[in-house]
């Protein structure tokens, strides 16, 4: 990631339609792009119930639906070799295959939480505030659900200019 959103200068194809000068060169309408991704979903929609399946999750794990002949005639998977043969008879009975673990991503405990506690104040006020905290790499989203508050509470219009720092 690039992080320069806020200059109006994303690099790459993503930028174009940022930049007017940019965006004159596009023929198409953002509504093309959306009906693309409706037809999209709809062809998988359709994949998905030839197969089926109504929802992605249940797919999940269903090695009985890989077909390893096809892997490795197609031109892509030439030269491929799997070491063992995928089971097609589906998951061993007792052995999960979708959400078999809980994760704990130890979200309460994110240095944004604290971040936005101290910043409530600033966010309803749209006044500065200072905060002063320590940030090791292993933060390394701080700062995205505290824009996740603003914007929810502001909308695209966010903050004024003189709060950030």
């Amino acid at each position: 990631m690039m992080r320069k959103c806020h200059l109006n200068n994303l690099s790459g194809r993503r930028g174009d339609a940022k930049i007017p000068v940019l965006r004159k060169r596009f023929t198409g309408q953002p509504e093309h792009v959306i009906n693309y991704f409706f037809f999209l979903a709809e062809e998988v929609r359709e994949i998905m119930a030839s197969l089926g399946y109504r929802h992605f999750d249940d797919m999940v794990g269903q090695m009985q639906m890989l077909d390893q002949e096809k892997v490795i005639e197609h031109w892509e998977g030439e030269g491929a070799r799997l070491l063992a043969p995928v089971p097609q008879a589906g998951p061993l009975p007792g052995t999960g295959i979708y959400r078999s673990e809980r994760q704990d991503h130890k979200l309460a405990e994110v240095l944004d939480r604290e971040l936005i506690a101290k910043a409530a104040t600033a966010i309803e006020t749209r006044r500065p505030v200072l905060i002063e905290a320590a940030i090791k790499n292993t933060n390394r989203s701080t700062g995205a659900m505290l824009s996740g508050v603003v914007a929810k509470r502001h909308g695209h219009a966010g903050l004024p200019d003189e709060t950030c720092m």
